[in-house]
């Protein structure tokens, strides 16, 4: 199972190791400046032994300093291409959700087109089923006894009602 990291754990693991090459490069600065101060003095002073000694130690804290970037050097390229790799992973689930979501959100909005008009001609039908039933049936076009069927005779005069009739007509 691939785990991701963080793009903020990895920045701040950049940040760290910054700070780290920083102080070390402050810490340098420093002893060089030191040592050239001391080297005045001694030459001053006629001490060579002492300003030979100081600039291989000073040589070795380059060396060693330059030993650390090196060994951090591929950490931080690591870090960078992870955080790249994590930041293109994050642009692509982007894209993705938004190309799914779009044809989602049309179709929720066909559909509550859809409920809303659905409901519309129930209402109406509804309306239309209770003045049917409010009108006494005449004749014996409508008498049960004669097995006509109910269901077809409301879906005759539903048909009747869209062709625009009107209620007399219809009624007849």
């Amino acid at each position: 199972m691939t785990q991701y990291i963080s793009l903020e754990f990895l920045v701040a693991v950049l940040f760290i190791v910054d700070l780290v090459l920083f102080f070390l490069l402050f810490l340098f600065v420093r002893r060089v400046n030191q040592m050239s101060s001391q080297s005045r003095d001694d030459l001053a002073f006629g001490e060579s032994e002492t300003i030979q000694e100081e600039q291989e130690a000073a040589r070795d804290a380059v060396e060693s300093v330059r030993n650390i970037m090196e060994k951090l050097n591929p950490l931080v390229e690591a870090s960078k291409a992870a955080a790249l790799e994590f930041e293109g992973s994050i642009r692509e689930k982007k894209k993705i959700s938004k190309d799914l979501n779009d044809p989602l959100d049309s179709k929720m909005i066909s559909i509550n087109l859809l409920l809303s008009r659905a409901e519309t001609c129930q209402e109406k039908l509804e309306q239309q089923q209770q003045i049917i039933r409010s009108r006494p049936a005449a004749g014996p076009a409508l008498s049960p006894a004669k097995g006509v069927d109910v269901l077809n005779q409301q879906n005759q005069i539903i048909d009747l009602y869209y062709q625009q009739m009107d209620i007399d007509t219809i009624a007849e």
